[in-house]
């Protein structure tokens, strides 16, 4: 008669992901951390990972390649190319055997896959040109369209002599939510500002990729509102009066100044 020793399972952990970090894109690799071992020397084992949408049951889809074969080891990681899987969040669930019954464990956090991140999209309409003239301190609606289908962005508009190198200046007195909207509206009070024709451009950025901005088709011109006189009285600024009388002199200002002399 043969004595065997006793048989004692196999131990399984999965340690990555524990939910810290653990955010890729579709199609990039992810990296399962686990420690595989087997205190029966005479045993060769393995463990086969699945990905699942929660951490019961054991019953997700395999993930095909080395993670299906993966060897003993301390801290050691299998490849798994999440090629072809649709974005979510999902755990990690292993399964091992060694002859005496199947041993299983799921991961304590998950992993999130991603779709590919979509850069914004900024188009300013207005000024474009026609009708954009004003008087220095009126306002100025600026116009424009934004949109970012995966995050939430907003935009800062500029100030340029020309359409081109993004070297403009801030516009800080503009009021406006700068949010994303189709035909959104941007209050610019161009009090200081001094005479001259100006492209507006917008900057936005996701903060995963380049910066997105445009320049606006035309420009708006803004000019100096000088006061102007007309005399009304007495009329052609002439009067046939008494020496030593009074003579009243009327007049009218084309702009609501605070001080007119």
């Amino acid at each position: 008669m043969t004595i065997y020793p006793q048989n004692v399972p196999p131990t399984l952990s999965i340690s990555d992901p524990d939910g810290t970090d653990d955010t890729i894109l579709i199609d990039e690799s992810y990296n399962i951390t686990y420690t595989l071992t087997d205190p029966n020397a005479d045993d060769v084992i393995t463990a086969a990972f699945s990905y699942d949408t929660d951490a019961s049951g054991h019953d997700g889809t395999p993930i095909t390649g080395p993670c299906q074969s993966a060897p003993e080891g301390t801290g050691f990681t299998c490849a798994w190319n999440t090629t072809g899987v649709p974005a979510g969040s999902y755990y990690i669930h292993g399964i091992t055997d060694d002859g005496s019954g199947p041993v299983k464990t799921y991961s304590s956090g998950q992993v999130t896959i991603n779709a590919a991140n979509t850069l914004p999209t900024l188009t300013i309409t207005d000024p474009d040109g026609t009708d954009d003239t004003i008087f220095e301190g009126d306002t100025f609606n600026i116009i424009y369209n934004l949109e970012d289908i995966d995050d939430d962005v907003t935009v800062t508009f500029y100030s340029d002599n020309d359409s081109s190198g993004l070297n403009g200046t801030e516009i800080t007195t503009a009021l406006c939510p700068a949010d994303e909207g189709t035909g959104r509206i941007c209050e610019w009070n161009t009090a200081l500002m001094p005479a001259g024709s100006y492209f507006i451009y917008g900057i936005t950025d996701d903060g995963s990729g380049p910066i997105i901005a445009d320049y606006s088709p035309g420009q708006v011109t803004i000019n100096i509102n000088e006061p102007a006189v007309s005399l009304n009285d007495p009329l052609n600024g002439a009067v046939a009066v008494v020496p030593d009388s009074d003579v009243t002199i009327t007049w009218d200002e084309n702009i609501d100044c605070d001080t007119v002399s």
